[in-house]
């Protein structure tokens, strides 16, 4: 399911204004388990983001990603799982650690593209992150997981403003 949360949240409930401590990063209070399978999401009019940090926290029962922009506007994004992840424009493989890759298109990217900040890695499913550059307005973050069962009816994707995140739930 994705949704974009202008409001804070109820108490008791997700709270992705919170990043988490500084001994961990990337654990946002803890949410519902992940209703997926995400859904393919185009970006807002006028969007034009950079992902300036990934960071991974795990919690009871799942994981939890989340890819911080800064910019303008709602992003795009397209979620796969594979075993054999591949760059977007020259089509070479992308080498990651993991039994498969969770591959997330993010759209509405600036053409300059930043290289973001990674922590919190490995945590739980996730063992590793690779964040490709900038190709026509998507970049491509090839996610190595650890569990080569996840499905993606395992996986949600959740969008949420101020800061721009997009937040990705693995259920183990």
């Amino acid at each position: 399911v994705t949704d974009t949360v202008t409001d804070a949240p109820p108490p008791g409930t997700d709270n992705p204004d919170n990043p988490g401590d500084g001994d961990n990063p990337g654990t946002e209070d803890p949410a519902p388990p992940p209703q997926g399978p995400p859904e393919d999401t185009m970006p807002g009019p006028g969007t034009q983001l950079d992902i300036t940090e990934v960071r991974a926290g795990t919690h009871d029962g799942y994981d939890r990603i989340v890819l911080e922009m800064d910019g303008t506007g709602t992003p795009g994004s397209v979620l796969r799982l594979t075993e054999n992840p591949s760059a977007d424009g020259s089509g070479f493989p992308v080498e990651y650690t993991g039994e498969q890759a969770l591959t997330i298109a993010v759209h509405g990217i600036t053409y300059n593209g930043v290289e973001p900040s990674v922590s919190g890695i490995p945590a739980g499913s996730v063992a590793s992150v690779k964040a490709m550059g900038a190709f026509e307005g998507t970049q491509l973050i090839v996610i190595g997981l650890t569990d080569g069962d996840i499905t993606l009816d395992d996986i949600s994707a959740t969008t949420l403003d101020s800061p721009t995140r997009l937040v990705i739930d693995i259920r183990r």
